[in-house]
């Protein structure tokens, strides 16, 4: 009898498991927009992290460890690290980047940001709704802040001290990125 159970009990886990595998391939389903290379190149829809294996409170040496081969590290400070990333050229062969920064507090990640610098108008359009659209999958729908941040919150059940957001903001000047995307970690009033 109780192999029978045991056997049973692991046959749902293989199912379930199994099950939350393909939810998570499949977040992409109906949503093509989820397949621009100049979301994917940045954003990888399957990772069970903040952003590129990367979580909050992570510390310096390891976020240059996972981003060592994936992007160019431009510059190191004691309290950021910054890295470009060469988008896929386009039919247009113009040169796009994303600037990713990570910003630090005693030596633990606490915001991250994604600068977009864009050239053409359709791809910062795309690129804007996979954003908005993987966001809206993970989180919610968005509300804009006082400053036309589009802005999705959540708490973590492991940090009762802080809540999260990321914000997302098309910039318009020509001193300012395309797309601005900001990974923050707010200590809760």
């Amino acid at each position: 009898m109780s192999r029978i159970f045991i056997a049973h009990i692991l046959f749902f886990c293989l199912i379930f498991s199994s099950c939350e595998r393909l939810f998570k391939k499949d977040r992409s389903l109906g949503h093509p927009e989820l397949k621009a290379t100049s979301f994917s190149s940045i954003f990888d829809i399957d990772d069970n992290h903040l952003f590129r294996g990367i979580d909050f409170d992570d510390k310096k040496e390891h976020i240059m460890k996972l981003e060592n081969g994936k992007s160019t590290l431009i510059n190191q400070e004691d309290f950021a690290l910054f890295y470009e990333v060469e988008l896929p050229k386009d039919s247009l062969k113009n040169y796009e980047y994303a600037n990713i920064n990570y910003f630090f507090n005693n030596n633990k990640c606490d915001v991250i940001s994604v600068e977009y610098q864009l050239v053409d108008s359709t791809r910062i359009e795309m690129t804007e709704k996979a954003i908005t659209t993987y966001f809206n999958l993970l989180y919610g729908d968005a509300h804009e802040d006082d400053y036309g941040y589009q802005v999705w919150t959540w708490d973590n059940d492991k940090d009762k001290d802080h809540h999260y957001d990321v914000a997302i903001k098309r910039g318009y000047q020509l001193d300012e990125p395309d797309l601005l995307v900001e990974f923050s970690k707010i200590a809760k009033k």
